[in-house]
């Protein structure tokens, strides 16, 4: 299984090849992330070079048994065979022994990844990190006070002591009228319809660019736009057709108010 935009090719290379290959360029809502996550026996990190990686804290908090190159924070979180294993930059060899363990071996697979969950929520807690981003700008206002002929450095306001446990939510969208909701949801579709097909994923893109219709279909301006970014290389009664069968089931369920 393979999540996010950009692998096109690679998936095309693995079918090709005979690989049984599962690949969901684009999760419109995120909490189905966990679900697809907890799905997995073994994630793979197989990057060089990573922000994070964010996605690895992801999959241990979801209880999957992670094998990650010593990229970024990977170094930092993962302990080698306690609640994940190491495998070196660019070593396919090494990647294929550690998940040849752990498909032989179920207990160590479930004991592994048991304890990335409990390295998730015994120390990477939203409040937790947060405390972790005052002690950090904390040292670094200090350092910079520290430096020959530097200004006066500001001072670092103590942190709560006694922060909020619970993760501050968005603001719900059934908060605002069912115009603006509509609205939302379709420049949200539009948008990322426009990544997926900068990123080669013209079929979620087309995807993304009728749900867009479907959020807002007697909004004429939102249709043309959506129809500009749909292919027109075919038929345009094909293309005139996709459009009523979305206005036909978004009908099902009531029309969306305009603005």
């Amino acid at each position: 299984m393979i999540l996010g935009p950009g692998w096109g090719e690679l998936v095309d290379r693995q079918r090709a090849a005979g690989i049984r290959c599962v690949h969901v360029p684009f999760v419109p809502d995120l909490s189905g992330i966990a679900e697809i996550q907890r799905a997995l026996d073994v994630y793979w990190v197989t990057s060089r070079i990573e922000g994070g990686p964010v996605p690895l804290l992801e999959a241990m908090a979801s209880g999957v048994c992670c094998v990650s190159t010593p990229v970024g924070m990977a170094r930092d979180v993962v302990v080698d065979g306690e609640n994940g294993l190491m495998a070196p930059f660019d070593d396919v060899g090494a990647f294929v022994r550690q998940t040849g363990r752990l498909a032989s071996d179920p207990d160590l697979r479930r004991r592994i990844g048991e304890s990335a969950r409990r390295t998730m929520v015994d120390g990477y807690q939203w409040w937790q990190v947060s405390r972790s981003a005052h002690d950090l700008y904390r040292t670094a206002i200090e350092r910079f006070g520290e430096r020959p002929g530097s200004p006066r450095a500001p001072v670092m306001p103590p942190p709560d002591p006694s922060p909020r446990r619970d993760a501050p939510g968005p603001v719900p969208m059934a908060a605002f009228p069912p115009g603006i909701r509509s609205w939302v949801a379709s420049r949200e579709a539009l948008l990322f319809g426009s990544v997926l097909e900068s990123m080669g994923e013209r079929r979620a893109a087309h995807r993304a660019h009728l749900r867009s219709i479907a959020a807002r279909p007697f909004d004429h301006a939102t249709v043309r736009e959506a129809l500009r970014r749909l292919p027109l290389a075919g038929s345009r009664r094909a293309i005139a057709a996709a459009v009523r069968n979305v206005l036909s089931r978004r009908g099902n369920h009531g029309a969306s108010e305009s603005l």
